[in-house]
């Protein structure tokens, strides 16, 4: 299912409006669209504060400076939220600081690496980010595997678009912060490639509402 819209806060209405229309009987889970596909066509406008989603700007910024500090540690963002102390694995770090990923996680930075690649090959397909890694959860399991899987950069018509592969996404909690990050990824790397900004596209396997939430929003 795609859904199209120019700001974020018509994508998350839009979204919403059709989620609630798939029923779903899981654990936690009111509603679920299977293999979402939400595209931005204006990145910059990539906050969601006047739609049924008033995201928290606080947490908004935290959470992007968090990324760009590439620092693992969940004390880093406890200023912000108390949610990931409770994921962490070893009481220490977690696994979804993106920027940690993105830079330092793997053996090259991937940043640099994509940025150097579509700069010599415009035209390329290979301009991939993994923030997932293959890894057996039934034999390491984490309170914390990420939800992102890669991050793939296009260039066309000297126009930089974002494609973001999410294995899960929460739409109350995970959405909103999501597609304000990896625009703002997106509209970092177009000004370090003097690119213009172009698509956001935000596919999701299983994007969801959580029950609590359901019942939050209209508990009227």
């Amino acid at each position: 299912m795609s859904i199209i819209a120019t700001t974020a806060d018509e994508l998350f209405d839009k979204t919403l409006e059709e989620l609630i229309n798939f029923n779903v009987d899981l654990e936690n889970i009111s509603h679920e669209i299977i293999n979402a596909n939400l595209v931005l066509t204006d990145p910059t406008r990539n906050t969601m504060c006047d739609c049924k989603r008033k995201m928290p700007i606080r947490y908004a910024i935290g959470e992007l400076l968090w990324y760009n500090s590439r620092n693992p540690s969940w004390q880093s963002i406890y200023p912000f939220s108390k949610f990931w102390k409770n994921i962490s694995d070893n009481d220490a770090t977690v696994n979804s600081n993106y920027g940690h990923c993105i830079h330092d996680k793997y053996d090259f930075d991937q940043w640099d690496y994509c940025k150097d690649l579509l700069s010599k090959y415009p035209d390329t397909r290979q301009a991939v980010m993994h923030i997932k890694e293959p890894r057996n959860l039934l034999w390491y399991p984490t309170k914390d595997c990420n939800c992102t899987l890669t991050l793939q950069w296009i260039v066309r018509n000297n126009k930089l678009d974002l494609i973001v592969n999410m294995r899960s996404n929460d739409i109350w909690l995970g959405l909103p912060y999501d597609v304000f990050n990896f625009t703002c990824m997106q509209i970092q790397m177009a000004m370090e490639l003097s690119l213009e900004i172009g698509t956001y596209y935000h596919n999701v396997g299983s994007l969801h509402m959580y029950k609590k939430d359901y019942e939050k929003l209209y508990k009227e």
